[in-house]
C-alpha cells in the first residue's frame, strides 16, 4: 500500500547512539505496526490521508508509514534501537484523540508495548534483515502538500457528476480535485495543492461556469507546515 504520510520527520536525541548505554542497546530491525482512529476531539471523524505523522525517539526511525488495510488505519516503522519512542498524530495543528503515543521497543523475546492509546494491539516483530541506513530527518520548515476543502453556494444545483473543478488563475494547478454536494445549500470543493498564495477557483457544469464561479480562496503558508 502507499504511504499517505503527509509529514513523517524523525528526531535524534543525543547521546542515544553508544551502544553501552542503559536506557538503549542496538538490535536486529524491529518492525513496530499499531492501528490509529482518525478521530479529533469531539468525536469529529477526519480524512486519514490529511494526518501527519512525526516520530521522536533514541534514534531515527526507518520506512514510517501511514496505510489503510482493511478498513483500519495502521502507523508501522522499523527501528535497530531499543527504547522509548513518542508518536505524533496531527490533523492541521490538532493531535488526534488518544495521542501521542508511547512505544517501548525491547529486545527479541521482551516484546513491546504501547501507552497513551491508539488503538492498543501494537505488533513488534524482530526480523532477520541487515540493518538500513537510517533516513535523514526531513526539513520540519518545508511545505507539504494539502488537501484544502472549502465550500461554496450551491445555487440550487444537485447533481455533481458533471461537475468539474479548475484553477483559472493561481500558484499552480492542483494534483487532484474533487467536488460534492453538502447539504441543501452548499457544495463541498477540494484541491491538493503544495503551494500557498491566492486561487482563482472555477467550477464549470456542462462547460459552462455555476453562478458565482469563479471563486477567490487564500491559503496561507501555515496550512502547508506540520
Amino acid at each position: 500500500l502507499t504511504s499517505h504520510v503527509k509529514t513523517a520527520h524523525t528526531h535524534r536525541q543525543k547521546d542515544t547512539q553508544h551502544t553501552n548505554s542503559r536506557m538503549t542497546e542496538q538490535v536486529n530491525p524491529t518492525s513496530v505496526k499499531f492501528p490509529v482512529k482518525p478521530e479529533l476531539p469531539g468525536s469529529i471523524i477526519v480524512p486519514w490521508e490529511e494526518l501527519s505523522v512525526a516520530v521522536d525517539g533514541p534514534t531515527e526511525v526507518q520506512n514510517l508509514a501511514l496505510d489503510e488495510e482493511g478498513g483500519q488505519i495502521y502507523i508501522s516503522f522499523e527501528t535497530d534501537i531499543t527504547g522509548q519512542y513518542t508518536v505524533f498524530v496531527k490533523h492541521n495543528e490538532s493531535d488526534l484523540n488518544r495521542t501521542p503515543v508511547t512505544i517501548n521497543v525491547m529486545k527479541k523475546g521482551s516484546g513491546s508495548e504501547g501507552t497513551g492509546g491508539g488503538g492498543g494491539g501494537v505488533q513488534n516483530k524482530t526480523s532477520g534483515a541487515q540493518p538500513t541506513v537510517p533516513t535523514q530527518p526531513a526539513d520540519p520548515n518545508a511545505l507539504k502538500p494539502r488537501t484544502i476543502r472549502f465550500k461554496v453556494p450551491s445555487s440550487g444545483l444537485s447533481d455533481t457528476s458533471d461537475m468539474v473543478v479548475y484553477i483559472k488563475e493561481g500558484p499552480e494547478n492542483p494534483s487532484s480535485t474533487n467536488i460534492e454536494k453538502d447539504g441543501e445549500d452548499h457544495l463541498s470543493v477540494s484541491i491538493h495543492i503544495g503551494k500557498p498564495g491566492k486561487y482563482l477557483v472555477g467550477i464549470c457544469k456542462s462547460g459552462k461556469d455555476i453562478p458565482n464561479s469563479p471563486f477567490t480562496i487564500n491559503v496561507p503558508e501555515n496550512a502547508f507546515k506540520y
